[in-house]
């Protein structure tokens, strides 16, 4: 870890603080709508209070300009509309949710009509709802990764969900959204064909880490995009066999960290105007510790990918697992009749601590009804 030392003491100055929601929500008579951005996980318990309280919420998915103030992709509206007998209280509702959480910006309308975008009443102002959840558990699953999962839904959003242990357990249903947590899944063309089902009927499945394995030559996924990459792939790894086959006994863990990621940060590209993206900007920094590599989407959305030669920008991953990399996809959306199976290749929720990555996750988990 790079640090620098200081001869002399440093002068204090005053701590920082985030800016917090100081907007106005009150006015002479009813207002038409509320309009909320948050780019951050931090908005995400709001989000969740009012799903819980049951207002009917909107998704913006064009940005639009109203009152001299642009709300991007991802804000979300509540209009007086389909929420009358809230809206006497929606006010002190929201100054109350919004006053101690920074990073968001709040307003109050007076019409349906803007600026420029599309109007509050237009369909790409999309209805999302109140998703029932479940989450799998059990032998097939890292209890790390459902500790993460786990963790976000109880402690952080305090947003119900169903821990379901195992697949044959589950009652898809009753559930609008199941999240597989990464995991060793083992599962037959019976049972993929009857997730598939329940995905064309509208259902979001959301598959983290290894589970995103499920969905190759069977939801749209591929390991390799082409057969001349995987030809070269197969020679690639054909020449790491022969070169370890009579490596020395002394370099047995060198050349195994070689194809190792014990954890390193990489820049992924994103297509921020899919839902999935919302609160981001055109990159991302991405937390990896698997040398897993998916292709990128013949039929989908490829929302999040290592474009060219993947090189780390911090912590340590072997040559060979760079070498692997390449162009692959880490966040993904495949949609099927009229649900979507959602990729998350990459760990979002990486020990609760690689906060960037959260709102991915939550944009899967809430944002799915507007894909």
């Amino acid at each position: 870890m790079e640090a620098y030392a200081l001869t002399s003491s440093v002068p204090s100055t005053s701590p920082w603080s985030p800016t917090k929601s100081t907007a106005q929500l009150h006015g002479d008579g009813p207002a038409y709508a509320y309009i909320l951005h948050y780019k951050t996980d931090l908005g995400t318990p709001v989000l969740t209070s009012l799903l819980q309280a049951g207002v009917t919420v909107r998704l913006v998915k064009r940005p639009i300009e109203v009152e001299g103030q642009t709300y991007p992709r991802g804000s979300i509206v509540m209009t007086r509309r389909n929420n009358e007998a809230l809206w006497g209280s929606m006010a002190d509702r929201l100054t109350t949710l919004t006053a101690e959480v920074p990073g968001l910006t709040i307003a109050r309308l007076e019409s349906g009509m803007v600026t420029s975008g599309p109007d509050l009443g237009a369909s790409d102002v999309a209805p999302i709802d109140a998703p029932r959840v479940a989450v799998l558990m059990g032998d097939d699953v890292s209890s790390l990764s459902f500790g993460e999962v786990w963790y976000t839904f109880e402690e952080v959003w305090d947003y119900p969900m169903t821990a379901v242990r195992g697949l044959d357990w589950l009652d898809w249903d009753a559930y609008d959204v199941v999240v597989l947590p990464n995991g060793w899944y083992d599962l037959n063309d019976d049972q993929k064909e009857s997730i598939a089902s329940w995905v064309r009927e509208g259902g979001r499945l959301v598959t983290l880490g290894a589970a995103c394995n499920l969905g190759i030559e069977s939801w749209g996924l591929s390991r390799f995009s082409d057969d001349e990459d995987k030809a070269e792939r197969r020679d690639e790894r054909n020449a790491h066999s022969e070169e370890d086959r009579y490596a020395p006994y002394a370099m047995s863990a060198r050349n195994g960290i070689r194809s190792d990621i014990p954890g390193a940060v990489y820049e992924v590209h994103l297509d921020a105007t899919h839902p999935l993206a919302y609160g981001y900007d055109d990159s991302y920094w991405s937390i990896k510790t698997s040398s897993r590599r998916y292709a990128h989407l013949e039929d989908g959305h490829n929302v999040g990918i290592l474009s060219g030669e993947a090189s780390p920008i911090s912590g340590f991953a072997g040559a060979r697992a760079n070498s692997q990399l390449r162009e692959s996809l880490s966040f993904g959306v495949q949609d099927m009749g009229r649900g979507h199976v959602i990729y998350l290749a990459d760990n979002v929720l990486f020990r609760a601590f690689w906060k960037d990555g959260h709102k991915f996750f939550s944009n899967a988990v809430f944002f799915g009804a507007a894909m």
